[in-house]
């Protein structure tokens, strides 16, 4: 899997990343646009194609307080049924066009698909 772009969605009523305390779960949606190989899956005994998808989930982010290494955690759940992807576009192969159509797809789309995967949330976008 190769991640083209990431949007970070606060979740309403929840600690932002700055407040949040170590190991909470389920304080952002984490947005991502990425292509993949495809090929059999051993977990989902599936077949996934080669192509260009994007995919929202439910992660959990703290500030990590460390003076070495400062910066942000995350966690997720593997088997948590709360996130969705969506197929943009099969490919023969990667390209720059391709990802570049991805992309822009993926930034007029996006909150669309938020909308339809998270009905009952308040997200806000996080602005880097």
């Amino acid at each position: 899997m190769n991640i083209l772009k990431t949007i970070y969605y606060h979740i309403g009523g929840e600690p932002t990343k700055e407040t949040a305390t170590s190991q909470i779960h389920n304080n952002y949606v984490k947005a991502d646009v990425y292509y993949d190989k495809g090929g059999y899956s051993y977990f989902s005994y599936k077949q996934t194609p080669r192509a260009y998808f994007m995919s929202v989930h439910k992660v959990g982010r703290w500030k990590f307080n460390d003076d070495q290494y400062p910066g942000y955690m995350e966690s997720t759940s593997l088997f948590g049924n709360d996130g969705c992807k969506r197929l943009l576009f099969e490919v023969e192969k990667q390209s720059k066009k391709k990802s570049t159509e991805a992309e822009t797809y993926f930034d007029e789309h996006i909150d669309e698909f938020l909308k339809t995967v998270y009905p009952d949330l308040i997200l806000e976008k996080e602005t880097v």
